[in-house]
């Protein structure tokens, strides 16, 4: 029902059957954003209707951008080296 309503609001709006995006493509951006946003992969899962949770950030979640890796190594005190 999703992906019904979905294509009739794009063809409402002009978007051409081969030029728009699909509603799984949505569903991955929307995972990726969750993800971003550092929500739990638990609550992400429940979200999306996933059975088991563990698969939701390894199938669909993209890989960290630099900001959080950066966020992430600066959690740490940095150590002087002599």
């Amino acid at each position: 029902r999703y992906r019904t309503n979905l294509g009739k609001l794009q063809t409402a709006i002009g978007m051409k059957p081969n030029a728009r995006p699909t509603a799984y493509s949505f569903r991955h951006t929307f995972i990726d954003e969750l993800k971003i946003a550092n929500t739990p992969e638990h609550i992400v899962a429940e979200i999306v209707g996933h059975a088991h949770p563990n698969i939701t950030f390894g199938r669909y979640g993209k890989q960290a951008n630099i900001q959080q890796l950066n966020e992430a190594v600066n959690k740490f005190p940095s150590v002087e080296v002599k």
